[in-house]
């Protein structure tokens, strides 16, 4: 179930124009520590 959540906030946030800010960058660095953690809980 949050694996697909995840991976739908994912693809949006690589949808964008790209990481044009600091938050962007922080965003994308969040959504990647979480899809870790998930990967290593299964």
């Amino acid at each position: 179930m949050f694996e697909q959540v995840f991976k739908n906030i994912d693809d949006a946030l690589r949808k964008d124009a790209g990481c044009s800010s600091e938050l962007d960058k922080k965003s994308a660095e969040i959504m990647g520590k979480l899809k870790l953690i998930i990967e290593n809980e299964k």
